[in-house]
């Protein structure tokens, strides 16, 4: 069962029913899930909509009057959904999970076709799978060396642009010599500057998430809107997306960092005779700001036990993994299984018999010819993103031999007005 990130209550339009039914609309780490109320109950089901089938998420109006959001998917399928305390902070937790990488990866891995059992393969869908198997793997090979070759490319690209930034200081040296001898006067006064030495403690370390941030305020309703959360040293910092700061609040004055999802996190500041400042981010990269705060300030973390109990029922997801070792427990040891032994009666081995006899005059198998598919998408996704990344370097060296041409220019030039001057 996925675990609820935000839940609103709504309203759901029927076509077939031509009526508004209400209740409440569950965003999840994979699809949005629509549950009536129990007292009316007009659907048989609950509605749920996968997100890695959405196309398109708009805002809109229904009767011209109420705000309104429409959801449409592969299947040429509209949603009209309703009646929101405030649609924009519905809008932007659904736009900011449907788009985000997390849910697109982990629902296109979900979505990939289980493998075919070597019982119920072919001879022509093996040699066909296998030919497509090993273009995608050289293809793979192809993709790691391009990109490391455009890794060498950007770092000769660095190394002449630091020959550059010397040759510039080159030229000016040779223009004050030239200055110097023409006119044989000393500057009246001398400025010294002491050198400025930068070491590695010096850079301060900021680390910058896109999040939904909610400030809590028991007294009055905030809603919910994209910001972008500064961890440092310092504290947290939230800033609006064209970097203006919102608000500032040092490690000391946080009292504790309380982790509600693994998607959601509560700063809380304890205040004596007020009410205690309150504000929750949403992010799909919360991992890595655990692991910051944790570098920073990890005697204010405090992880709720329904966050292990959630984890626990969904260990078995591939994200779980990249959360804090505190997140997971460790699985206990129950023994091996015990084998079982299978009995087969004469007749079975007949029906056997007779499956085999037409597999043999069966060309490839449907469930290999998804399976090869699969591959092939695949195998097009890769060459798609090696043609590209061949542009780009095409590209970069076109800009790096001109760059060279440059720099040879400049230290002919260089070299002649020096060798004037001796």
């Amino acid at each position: 069962m996925d675990v609820t990130i935000r839940e609103w209550y709504a309203s759901y339009y029927v076509d077939e029913k031509r009526k508004w039914i209400y209740g409440t609309l569950h965003l999840q780490p994979f699809s949005l899930t629509f549950v009536e109320e129990a007292e009316r109950k007009t659907l048989n089901q609950d509605l749920v909509i996968n997100l890695f089938d959405v196309c398109s998420l708009r805002k809109t109006t229904s009767s011209l009057i109420f705000k309104a959001i429409t959801i449409t998917t592969k299947a040429s399928s509209n949603y009209w959904l309703s009646s929101f305390l405030d649609r924009e902070c519905v809008f932007s937790a659904m736009s900011y999970f449907w788009r985000n990488a997390l849910l697109h990866t982990e629902t296109k891995n979900a979505s990939r076709t289980p493998s075919v059992p070597d019982s119920e393969r072919t001879k022509l869908g093996s040699a066909l799978l296998q030919r497509a198997l090993d273009s995608e793997r050289t293809l793979k090979t192809t993709a790691v060396k391009l990109d490391q070759q455009g890794e060498q490319i950007e770092h000769s690209i660095d190394n002449l642009q630091d020959l550059h930034e010397d040759l510039d200081v080159a030229d000016k040296l040779v223009s004050g010599l030239e200055k110097w001898l023409g006119a044989w006067k000393l500057p009246k006064t001398y400025t010294t500057l002491d050198p400025v030495l930068i070491k590695d403690k010096d850079v301060p370390d900021v680390y910058d998430y896109e999040v939904l941030y909610t400030q809590m305020d028991s007294s009055q309703y905030q809603q919910q809107s994209l910001r972008v959360t500064r961890i440092s040293r310092s504290g947290v910092t939230i800033l609006d997306m064209k970097q203006n700061i919102l608000s500032n609040t040092s490690w000391h004055n946080i009292s504790v960092v309380t982790m509600v999802t693994p998607w959601e996190m509560i700063f809380t500041q304890y205040q004596i005779g007020r009410p205690d400042v309150k504000f929750s981010i949403v992010s799909s990269a919360l991992p890595h700001i655990v692991k910051k705060i944790e570098r920073f300030a990890s005697k204010k973390l405090d992880f709720d036990d329904s966050v292990q109990a959630r984890l626990e029922q969904d260990r078995s997801h591939p994200r779980v993994a990249r959360f804090p070792a505190r997140f997971t427990r460790k699985p206990e040891c129950h023994g091996s299984q015990p084998s079982v032994a299978m009995y087969t009666n004469p007749s079975e081995s007949s029906l056997d018999l007779g499956d085999q006899a037409r597999k043999t005059n069966e060309v490839i198998s449907d469930a290999e010819v998804s399976e090869l598919q699969t591959t092939l998408s695949n195998l097009k996704a890769i060459a798609l993103a090696v043609r590209n990344e061949e542009e780009a370097q095409r590209d970069r060296l076109e800009f790096l031999t001109g760059s060279v041409d440059r720099a040879n220019d400049r230290i002919k030039a260089t070299t002649h007005r020096t060798n004037k001057l001796l």
